[in-house]
Order: structure tokens, then sequence, then C-alpha cells
């Protein structure tokens, strides 16, 4: 019984994915792919339309973890990088010598870069999770569970790029080429 069922199965199969094959729309490259999808235009600016707005203004620093301790104080009149992070997520965790990087080539004079983890309630376990991956003497505030007032952050990690005047200039993945040169541009503006 088992001779007949498993070779009608797979011709059945076969056949299915034949059909789909032939119903699905051509790509311009060969007769045999589907058509891409058509590209998702980016928002101005990698803004989303919800924090196209955001400010520092009303910013929770959460409860320090490690590295200088930072108040609201200390951002006037330089750049911020406000980075939401988790201790469990590997993209999280590979992006922390980059922002410590970031932080050292700027100087806390004209950049302050603040690691903001929001899985765990933990400090201990964020300080220990941060500091497998941060260079042994970094200069990154780490702290746990703050928050910039209204931001709507749908997964991590997600840095923000804040002006000298507290606006916001760039936002999305830190490991993005897009990061340095928002970074860069902040800190140009630092008098």
């Amino acid at each position: 019984m088992w001779q007949l069922i498993v070779p009608v199965a797979f011709a059945a199969v076969l056949g299915s994915a034949a059909m789909a094959a032939e119903d699905a729309p051509e790509c311009p490259k060969c007769p045999k792919c589907p058509a891409p999808p058509a590209p998702v235009p980016e928002a101005p600016a990698n803004l989303a339309p919800t924090n196209a707005d955001l400010s520092l203004e009303g910013a929770d620093l959460g409860k320090p973890v490690s590295g200088p301790a930072v108040k609201a104080e200390d951002f006037k009149g330089k750049a911020v990088v406000f980075e939401y992070w988790g201790d469990r997520c590997p993209p999280c965790l590979a992006s922390i010598p980059h922002l410590c990087t970031t932080q050292k080539e700027h100087g806390r004079d004209k950049l302050i870069v603040v690691a903001n983890q929001v899985w765990t309630d933990d400090a201990a376990v964020a300080k220990a999770a941060f500091e497998k991956k941060a260079p042994k003497e970094y200069q990154v505030s780490v702290v746990n569970h703050g928050g910039v007032k209204g931001a709507q952050v749908d997964g991590v990690p997600h840095a923000m790029v804040f002006n000298p005047d507290g606006t916001l200039r760039w936002q999305g993945h830190p490991m993005d080429a897009k990061f340095e040169t928002a970074v860069k541009e902040a800190v140009a503006l630092v008098k």
C-alpha cells in the first residue's frame, strides 16, 4: 500500500507546484520566476510620521546602570544619541562596540550616547550584558527603562540622533550607514 501512496502524493505535490509557477506573474529576467514585489518607499529622513516631531524635552533617563551618570541638563548644546536596546538581543549586543566607538570618536563635550536597556528590570543583568561587549574604558551612559517622551519604538536596536537644540535628526538601526552621517551632521552643529 505504501508503495502506491508515496509516489502518488509526490506527483500531486510536483503538479501543484508546477501550476503555481504557471499562474505566477513573470519577472523580466526569466519566465519561471515570479515578479519581484514593488519597492516600499522610505519615509522622509527615515522618520515614522508619529515620531517626526520628537524632541529630547521630557526624556526619561530611567535608572542609571553604568558608564558616566547623565542628567537631562547634560544634553543642552550637545548632539545626543538615545538608543533603545535589549540585554538578550543579538543585534543590540553586536552594536555596543560601535556605539562606544562613536562616543569616543566625538567626545562627551560634543556628543552624549545613552544606551537605554528596555528588556530586563534587573540593572545588574543589563550592566553585565553591556560590559561584556563594550571596550574596557567606555563613555556611553547606560540606563534602564528610560525613554523619549512620545516615541513609538517597535523593535530594538533603535537609535535616535538629536541635534544640539534637542530636535530629532534621524532614527533607525545604529549599524545603518545613515546613522554615522546623522551623528556627524548633529555634532557639526555643536558650538
